[in-house]
């Protein structure tokens, strides 16, 4: 049997297809192989041209194991203190040593102003050589002279001192990458410390689970309105009107004089029963034990209505009533309906019997 002239071209079509169907698939299976390409001029960064370093609290003669700065100085005085840089890199490092102002981010942390934020308190009461170069490896004890004005008022100050280099690659925008320590700065003086208790809301949050309890967030400000470092700790108390009341606290970072951090407070398990008595405490602690005065420091409390409707359950109660509803009104129906069954089942049978009583009769 000869095949015709149609049906050679339909297998010639067919192969070629099979083979343009193979090379995709080869090429597919090799690029999955090799891997993504690099883009042009990408490459490993070197080990050698990396930076890392470590600052940290010393004595003149190396370092002393603390962890921060901290000093007490009357107005007018100095005191020395030192540094120790690290270069932990594997080829010398310039660094530029700066201090400026410290201040708390909105997580709590410690963090000093940028460079080009120029100090205007206790950052610019400290006096530090403006570049150190470590060969590799290397370490030095950098002095930092604390000079503070006679006029400066009582109370807390921080600031931070910091070695840093700047970074650019491939001509973008250039970084500047800092390690620094923390310098506490108490001025003697009359203090006085004190805290507020600021933006207080409550909230009740359901559990759409009509048989799960919810939970109450207090959130609020806390801030230092004193001249004296604080920490603290805020408590709720929820308390509904049958049933002990629930309480749980929470710590806030220390807050220097000025500063000020959100704090929230979630109470769970809380059944909405309607009015709860919460009541929110902020209790202060001094956060170094020379800060006089601190302890006899009164708690700042307030106390307010929180309202947990049990929406939940009043959606159960409410469709529970208007199932029993719907039955008794099918019982009642069916009642009805088995009544009037009857009686038209009565009236026929009385029908009946008359009709066979007169046909006796007439028989």
């Amino acid at each position: 049997m000869t095949a015709s002239p149609g049906s050679r071209t339909d297998a010639v079509r067919l192969r070629a297809a099979v083979a343009r169907l193979l090379a995709v698939l080869t090429l597919v299976i090799v690029t999955a192989a090799l891997g993504p390409v690099p883009p042009a001029g990408a490459s490993a960064p070197d080990p050698a041209s990396q930076v890392s370093w470590s600052v940290s609290p010393a004595s003149a003669e190396g370092p002393d194991g603390r962890r921060t700065i901290d000093v007490a100085v009357p107005p007018g005085g100095s005191v020395q203190e030192h540094v120790l840089v690290r270069n932990l890199s594997e080829h010398a490092v310039t660094f530029d040593i700066t201090a400026n102002d410290g201040y708390l981010t909105a997580s709590g942390r410690f963090d000093m102003r940028p460079r080009s934020h120029a100090p205007v308190e206790a950052g610019a009461w400290v006096d530090v050589v403006s570049t150190l170069e470590l060969e590799a490896g290397a370490s030095a004890v950098v002095p930092v002279l604390l000079q503070v004005p006679a006029d400066a008022t009582p109370g807390d100050y921080s600031a931070g001192v910091a070695a840093s280099v700047v970074t650019s690659a491939d001509g973008l925008v250039s970084t500047e990458h800092r390690v620094g320590v923390r310098v506490d700065v108490r001025v003697a003086g009359d203090l006085a410390p004190a805290l507020a208790l600021d933006d207080l809301e409550a909230h009740y949050v359901q559990s759409w689970n009509p048989f799960a309890p919810g939970t109450v967030t207090v959130s609020s400000t806390v801030a230092n309105t004193g001249n004296v470092r604080l920490r603290s700790e805020v408590s709720s108390s929820i308390a509904p009107w049958t049933g002990s009341a629930l309480s749980v606290a929470t710590q806030t970072p220390d807050l220097s004089p000025g500063a000020q951090t959100p704090v929230v407070v979630t109470t769970e398990r809380v059944w909405p029963l309607g009015p709860l008595r919460t009541t929110v405490a902020l209790h202060p602690a001094a956060d170094t034990e020379v800060a006089a005065g601190a302890d006899d420091i009164a708690p700042v409390v307030q106390t307010f209505t929180t309202w947990a409707l049990p929406v939940p359950q009043l959606l159960v109660g409410l469709g529970a009533l208007v199932v029993v509803l719907a039955l008794r009104s099918a019982v009642r129906g069916r009642r009805r309906r088995l009544a009037l069954l009857i009686a038209e089942a009565k009236q026929a049978g009385i029908a009946e019997a008359a009709g066979r009583h007169g046909a006796v009769g007439d028989a």
